[in-house]
């Protein structure tokens, strides 16, 4: 039965034991150090530069936290599309990997139309590749009231079939107040037991304070102490890139993801956005020697997507916009004559015609072994070739 009065149904929070076996808790509670616990199965990973981190794993939740408009639902959208093509990487950088008896996915929305739930939905259809996806299914849960979202998303969750994660996004709005302990932690003991009772992670999304960075009210207090990973999505220097950075993880932290939107409405992952990114006057004082070989190479793999071959004025134009775009600022154009520099020196793009003249040529080096520009990277060549 739905309660449309919310103190009826926040009576029931978890507390007292009404017919204790307290025998039987505490046997099915006990720890050995004898007992064989398997690890958590890991179910989403970030993958940079070739190493894993763990981002969840069933049995456990996330909250993903951020300022409004800051990216919180393309963020998901990227998560989520990893779902769909679970053991695949997607975007070189997600990877889901879910039992094929835990498949399906269960995306909440709390807050917006039904017309903008479906189109998150088409775009991470979108960007999955996946047009018509049989194992995520997506509600609006806009027009209910807080219980009544509550019950029919515990509802859900107890119900539906081969469920292996389920994503709430606007969790605050299953509550009446941010700031009422014991709605919060209600809620908190939901999360924990879900995930528990049915092996499965659970996404979280919350707002953060206006004047600082901690996830609004005692609610998020509750959430922050008792999940697994908090993730931040926030804006760059540059508005138009977002950054996925770690705020607490249990295990080791990953280096924080960006992504900017395409002109489609699409989020796309910035390849080579590493943690010094975050902080832009750590990236001011970057010199093209303190940026990795791969980072170089997909750059300007950017640069030469729509002209394999450019003149040097189109070539400061077009090295500016994606080395800024990495950077996450605007640079001028004598920093983007810095890194063509080291790019000739490195022997990643070559001239053809005369040096400095109009009819000069620029394009990728496409036969110089990428191994020999790892050696001594960070150690500047003597002379300019």
């Amino acid at each position: 039965m739905i309660h449309n009065n919310p103190e009826q149904a926040f009576a029931n929070m978890p507390g007292m034991l009404k017919e204790p076996d307290y025998k039987a808790i505490l046997s099915n509670c006990l720890i050995s150090v004898n007992d064989t616990i398997p690890v958590p199965p890991i179910c989403i990973e970030v993958i940079i530069n070739g190493v894993p981190h763990t981002f969840g794993t069933l049995g456990d939740f996330t909250l993903l936290i951020g300022k409004a408009k800051a990216g919180k639902t393309f963020a998901l959208s990227l998560i989520l599309a990893a779902a769909l093509i679970s053991g695949t990487p997607f975007q070189k950088v997600f990877l889901a990997t879910f039992p094929d008896n835990k498949k399906t996915v269960l995306y909440f929305d709390t807050e917006q139309s039904k017309y903008y739930v479906q189109k998150a939905l088409k775009r991470i259809c979108d960007i999955s590749g996946v047009q018509l996806p049989a194992n995520l299914i997506v509600y609006s849960l806009r027009g209910l009231t807080p219980v009544e979202r509550l019950q029919l998303i515990e509802f859900a969750i107890y119900n539906t079939e081969n469920i292996g994660m389920a994503v709430i996004d606007g969790i605050r709005d299953l509550i009446t107040s941010i700031n009422d302990e014991e709605q919060a932690c209600m809620i908190t003991t939901k999360l924990l037991k879900w995930t528990q009772d049915l092996n499965i992670h659970v996404i979280t999304v919350l707002h953060q304070n206006k004047g600082d960075t901690n996830a609004r009210g005692h609610l998020g207090a509750e959430l922050t102490n008792k999940c697994q990973t908090v993730v931040s999505v926030s804006k760059a220097e540059n508005k138009n890139i977002s950054v996925i950075s770690p705020e607490f993880c249990k295990d080791k932290d990953f280096e924080p993801i960006a992504f900017s939107i395409d002109i489609d409405g699409l989020p796309n992952i910035i390849d080579g956005y590493t943690q010094s990114a975050t902080n832009t006057e750590q990236r001011k004082k970057l010199a093209p020697y303190d940026v990795p070989p791969e980072s170089h190479e997909a750059i300007i793999k950017d640069v030469f997507s729509i002209q394999p071959e450019m003149i040097r004025s189109d070539l400061r134009t077009a090295g500016s916009a994606n080395i800024s775009r990495y950077l996450g600022y605007d640079i001028g154009m004598n920093k983007t004559d810095e890194w063509i520099t080291h790019w000739l020196q490195f022997k990643y793009i070559i001239t053809t015609g005369t040096p400095r003249t109009k009819g000069c040529k620029y394009s990728i080096n496409k036969k110089e072994p990428t191994k020999l520009r790892i050696i001594n990277h960070t150690d500047p060549p003597i002379s300019s070739s």
